[in-house]
């Protein structure tokens, strides 16, 4: 993790990157199949950010001559297969089990560590003049167990040594997760949402802290996705029918929306007809085409929207699950920066970026020295074996 720590930095010095993408795949996704949707993913997300109408409608027209969406992608692989045969079926709890584990541990570190010390550190602006590193967002993106896993890793800084913690309020003494990420999305995802409700959760509800992070959460779920209809023993956060339980009974923590593309292209390869909309649920008819999501930072429920309409709606070549694997197409790309623009929108020239502790500074100027030590042995070992 040193080694990774002391990349990143070289790499966010050298480069005019906007945001870190932390992306980490599901169940049974072999790791060179794991590559390719992080290729997917984030060429989805950059195909949309660059695409005109629709990206000006949701950022506005951006005339500061940068890119709006620089990434820097972290991809997450993992253990997920257990075998190739029928009986894989049977990995499914020895495998939700790992995907906690995995939040838990090593994305745990990345998310809570090594990025908040990397991003704590210098880097240069276009011009080439140093410029605070706290103007990287971050987003972390997970897919059914990889959102598992992810949402684990969100709410597991408090387990490391020193805890990436803070306190909650001034009425609340209790600390709380303290991760420094913007912009969290589960899409389909294999976990819980009673992990959210601590009346409710048998689990512990060990994310009952999610309005008090500062993190903006993200769920996606689907009609067509037919895998994640199948557990029956928790409420998973990928299923409609979830998705349509918490919008009736639990609408003071979820704030449930539709998210729709229609999206036609002509032979010139521009728009041609139809639109991507996106409004709350419960809304009459058909959403209106100049509606955002909200940016009310003072909302801190957690975003559920349906995306069976247009986004999470085929299946995907050689998987199953009906439309649970439907999100490597431009469509979802679009979702994603439509979020990643509300959410977690680059920092303008002006901006003061992110508030930083003081304690993370000081580890981050002791980490900058770390990464030079082993440049400086061996520039001594080269030095002593000359003749």
């Amino acid at each position: 993790m040193k080694k990774l720590e002391c990349g990143l930095v070289a790499q966010v010095n050298a480069g005019n990157f906007t945001h870190f993408v932390i992306i980490v795949m599901g169940w049974n996704t072999s790791q060179d199949e794991a590559i390719r949707n992080f290729n997917d993913i984030v060429g989805n997300m950059m195909d949309a950010a660059d695409e005109m109408p629709f990206s000006a409608r949701f950022n506005g027209a951006r005339d500061d001559g940068h890119d709006p969406f620089r990434p820097l992608v972290l991809g997450v692989t993992w253990p997920s297969y257990w075998n190739k045969s029928k009986l894989d079926i049977f990995s499914y709890f020895d495998k939700a089990d790992d995907a906690d584990e995995l939040g838990l541990t090593w994305l745990n570190v990345l998310v809570n560590r090594t990025i908040p010390l990397v991003v704590a550190q210098a880097q240069k602006d276009p011009n080439g003049n140093r410029a605070p590193g706290s103007k990287l967002r971050v987003v972390l993106i997970g897919h059914s167990f990889g959102a598992r896993a992810a949402m684990r890793a969100l709410f597991s800084g408090p387990v490391l040594d020193p805890p990436a913690v803070k306190m909650a309020s001034a009425a609340v003494a209790t600390p709380v997760p303290d991760p420094m990420v913007d912009l969290a999305v589960g899409l389909e995802g294999a976990v819980s949402v009673n992990r959210f409700i601590k009346d409710k959760s048998s689990e512990g509800a060990p994310y009952r802290d999610f309005a008090e992070i500062g993190t903006k959460i993200v769920l996606t779920a689907s009609d067509k996705d037919e895998a994640i209809n199948a557990p029956v023993w928790y409420e998973p956060s990928g299923s409609t029918h979830t998705w349509k339980k918490v919008c009736d009974s639990a609408k003071d923590l979820f704030q449930c929306w539709y998210a729709s593309d229609a999206i036609r292209y002509g032979q010139d390869g521009r728009i041609a007809s139809g639109d991507f909309t996106v409004c709350p649920a419960g809304t009459e008819g058909k959403c209106v085409p100049e509606l955002t999501f909200p940016r009310n930072a003072e909302d801190k429920r957690v975003l559920y929207v349906n995306t069976t309409d247009g986004i999470t709606t085929y299946n995907t070549p050689d998987t199953g699950g009906g439309a649970h694997s439907d999100i490597y197409r431009l469509p979802m790309g679009r979702l994603l920066w439509a979020l990643t623009e509300t959410y977690a929108r680059p920092y303008a020239e002006t901006d003061k970026g992110r508030e930083l502790d003081s304690k993370v500074i000081a580890d981050a100027q002791n980490a900058v020295q770390d990464c030079l030590k082993p440049i400086a042995n061996a520039d001594t070992t080269q030095s002593a074996q000359r003749p």
